[in-house]
């Protein structure tokens, strides 16, 4: 990790009126792994069992809203792959 930084140093060869803090900044919080980031809400239900198909609303969610936005993609990239081509 110290040698990762030393590159970046070295990388961005420090000016008065450089960005160089700006983008050392970025560059640390773009290595942070996002799990660290994220934020576990407490007292919220937490789904513990496996989708159950009988269930409509385990149905609805899991199953026939993934399909229909599959759907609704493939129809949107062939509109735009023929608004491209003409």
């Amino acid at each position: 990790m110290k040698n990762l930084f030393l590159r970046i140093i070295d990388n961005y060869k420090v000016k008065a009126n450089d960005n160089f803090l700006l983008r050392l900044a970025l560059t640390f919080f773009a290595l942070i792994p996002f799990p660290l980031l994220a934020q576990i809400q407490k007292g919220l239900p937490k789904p513990t069992d496996p989708v159950d198909p009988s269930k409509t609303s385990d149905l609805v969610i899991f199953i026939i809203l993934p399909i229909v936005v599959l759907i609704l993609f493939f129809f949107w990239r062939r509109a735009k792959k023929n608004r491209r081509d003409q």
